[in-house]
């Protein structure tokens, strides 16, 4: 599938909060972040509204324009809405752990991550599914279609970057 390129494994993921999308240093071409805009994506996590963030697509096409990606982080998660895909048009989707743990005994969840896999095909944008920490999780999750995964599963966290177990 030709979906938008996404960053590496070793690629930086920072979250980024609605407010600081008025901090005129992170448009600034030498901020110290600019020269690494192509291996950075941005994962914004708490939903942003346009009271919050006023032009929220205009700091959208900012960053993109340096060359960062953007993420929409916690889908799933009680308190983010899908509302969100439709005001960020994110190049990644961050699957919540909460919506996926326990899915091989929740028919809806399962239903939902298939639904979810196929939207963001639609709207060619990657899903990845975080908190994957069994082989259990990862064989329910790419049985739904999914293909992109993160989680203790594969590795754990550490200094130097491990080398991930598929």
């Amino acid at each position: 599938r030709d979906l938008p390129s996404f960053p590496t494994r070793h690629s930086p993921d920072l979250e980024l909060q609605p407010a600081e999308l008025f901090d005129d240093d992170l448009y600034d071409p030498g901020a110290p972040l600019a020269p690494f805009a192509d291996q950075i994506c941005f994962e914004i996590s708490q939903s942003p509204t346009q009271a919050q963030v006023p032009e929220f697509r205009a700091h959208m096409q900012r960053l993109r324009a340096l060359g960062y990606r953007i993420a929409v982080g916690d889908i799933g998660a009680a308190d983010t809405g899908l509302g969100s895909l439709a005001l960020v048009e994110p190049d990644g989707v961050k699957l919540d752990m909460s919506l996926f743990r326990n899915m091989e005994s929740l028919r809806v969840k399962r239903t939902l991550i298939r639904a979810l896999v196929r939207l963001c095909e639609d709207l060619e944008s990657s899903l990845i599914a975080t908190g994957v920490d069994s082989e259990d999780e990862r064989t329910i999750f790419t049985g739904c279609g999914g293909d992109l995964m993160q989680g203790l599963r594969f590795a754990e966290p550490a200094f130097p970057f491990p080398t991930p177990s598929f």
